[in-house]
């Protein structure tokens, strides 16, 4: 076996750790081929800049030199990937060459489809095995859950996608948690459950899973409420959430009040919580009392009641001076404060 199959193999056997692929970067470095050198470098400045938070002095120098390096040189790391060719549709992609279709130093396609189980259960292992994770949002996963977790390539996601509305295995969560091959999931998305409330099943999956790193949590239409909300934005497990999306968890004013009182800091400093119908000007009210208001540059609030009293009280709000983009309605967003907006960290710049 040649030193950078076994080195390859090292990345997808501890798709999250940063180690394997750091010792890569070092023999990529050691080879003195420009594009290896440049890639090694990505690497690198990837994997250190999904550590920093987005506000940190160096998050937007690295992720701008990562940028600058994979419009150069993508179609030569390509080549080097073992099963490439199984990935020919993507590689065909226009927006391959894009940051967030990389992550830390190795493509991550974004295959957020609607995928049926059928589909997916027939996926060939050089397919899976292309990159060292995959991406696959299916529906029905808690009525498929014997076959989703019995499934040979299980170990190869890094997304859980639970569609709350299946019909629930009481156990759903202890089976999971159970599951040898869910040990690389990172990231977690709940979806369509307005009628039941999931707080409890949601609080005991962080805590299972509390010494992970998750970098994602992405709530859309699930019923977790006030209590919900407070639970989440004082767990451990968020001080590492690096996308953080609440939409539709039927979120009011009490549950800001929650957000105020807490010593919630996102790492990522945007705060996503459209489509709370009754959040309304009361929650503005409250969210200005966050002391972790004065660090989001970009807030989304649309579809949440907001009148103008709750825009009035945001534009005059000191906390709120660093906001770049504040979006309100259905209709846009509104640009904040007095100075050129800076770029988002993950936009084009």
């Amino acid at each position: 076996m040649s030193d950078e199959k076994a080195l390859l193999g090292a990345i997808w056997e501890h798709p999250h750790e940063d180690t394997p692929r750091v010792v890569y970067a070092d023999w990529l470095q050691e080879t003195g081929d420009p594009a290896n050198v440049a890639w090694a470098e990505f690497i690198r400045l990837q994997c250190q800049y999904e550590l920093l938070d987005g506000d940190d002095p160096q998050f937007l120098p690295k992720q701008k030199a990562a940028r600058k390096l994979l419009k150069k040189w993508e179609d030569h790391w390509w080549l080097r990937l073992p099963h490439a060719k199984e990935m020919k549709w993507w590689y065909t992609q226009p927006w391959r060459d894009e940051l967030d279709y990389w992550y830390r130093g190795f493509p991550r396609p974004l295959e957020d489809t609607h995928i049926q189980f059928e589909q997916l259960f027939s996926l060939p292992e050089s397919e899976m095995r292309a990159v060292p994770t995959r991406s696959f949002m299916t529906n029905y996963t808690l009525s498929r859950l014997d076959d989703l977790l019995a499934w040979q390539h299980l170990d190869r996601l890094d997304t859980l996608t639970i569609h709350c509305g299946d019909v629930h295995p009481a156990d759903w969560v202890d089976r999971v948690l159970a599951c040898p091959g869910m040990r690389n999931v990172c990231r977690i998305r709940l979806t369509s459950s307005p009628t039941r409330d999931h707080t409890g099943e949601l609080e005991s999956l962080l805590n299972g899973w509390r010494n992970r790193r998750i970098v994602e949590l992405c709530l859309d239409n699930v019923r977790i409420g006030n209590a919900g909300f407070r639970m989440l934005v004082n767990h451990p497990v968020m001080a590492g959430v690096r996308r953080f999306e609440a939409r539709v968890i039927d979120l009011t004013a009490p549950g800001m009040r929650g957000l105020a009182e807490s010593s919630y800091r996102p790492p990522i400093p945007e705060l996503r919580l459209s489509c709370n119908y009754q959040l309304g000007d009361a929650g503005v009210a409250a969210l200005i009392r966050w002391p972790g208001l004065s660090r989001i540059r970009d807030l989304y609030l649309e579809m949440c009641g907001i009148g103008d009293r709750g825009v009035a009280a945001l534009a005059g709000c000191n906390r709120a001076a660093n906001l770049r983009t504040l979006r309100l309605g259905g209709t846009g967003s509104v640009r904040m404060g007095r100075e050129p907006s800076p770029p988002h960290p993950t936009s084009e710049t």
